[in-house]
């Protein structure tokens, strides 16, 4: 469904692939199948080939696979609840619609993961590898917004829900990994990886 031109056109002109995609109108399981899943292995794989690098391949694959169920939870709590967050503001957005959104919004996050390949050390590296992380990331509330456009949404109530969808989605994002957090390093310990 999404393929490499298709990123570069995201990059380029939105609007473009946004409204392709909108017109094709794919099922809530096709754009996870398709779209959040394999982008949501940039991350995961990242942090595996990070660890594998550095020895630690146990912890590589307790860290991946806790990074992808936290990043397709997280896209997949916010995508259900879109809908209903849509009705607050009196926008009309189906549950299809709502999970090609959210996906199209977490691209540049998801293409962002590819930087925590970067190791913790030296510290600047990191912290820049991780701020670059956060800046493309913030392009997908851009996307958020031209998406909801697309749909014709009229600007105030699109500016209102692209904001309570991000909340949201931080919200959710920062609860789930806590839990997934300690979940792995409980993990960790037990395995006698830490």
């Amino acid at each position: 469904m999404i393929h490499t031109r298709d990123l570069v056109t995201l990059f380029r002109s939105p609007q473009t692939l946004i409204g392709r995609l909108s017109q094709v109108q794919p099922s809530p399981r096709t754009v996870v199948v398709q779209i959040a899943l394999p982008l949501a292995l940039v991350k995961s794989g990242a942090v595996l080939l990070r660890a594998s690098l550095s020895g630690n391949l146990r912890i590589g694959i307790v860290l991946s696979i806790s990074s992808l169920v936290l990043s397709l939870s997280a896209y997949a709590a916010t995508a259900t609840a879109m809908p209903m967050l849509g009705r607050q503001v009196g926008v009309a957005v189906t549950t299809a619609q709502a999970y090609l959104l959210s996906a199209i919004a977490l691209i540049p996050t998801w293409l962002a993961g590819a930087l925590f390949v970067v190791s913790e050390d030296p510290a600047l590296l990191w912290v820049w590898s991780r701020g670059t992380a956060v800046l493309i990331s913030g392009y997908g509330l851009y996307l958020l917004y031209a998406g909801l456009k697309e749909m014709g949404v009229a600007a105030a109530e699109r500016l209102t829900l692209t904001t309570l969808v991000t909340v949201l989605y931080l919200a959710i994002f920062a609860a789930l990994f806590l839990l997934f957090g300690i979940s792995s390093h409980v993990l960790l310990f037990m395995l006698g990886a830490s």
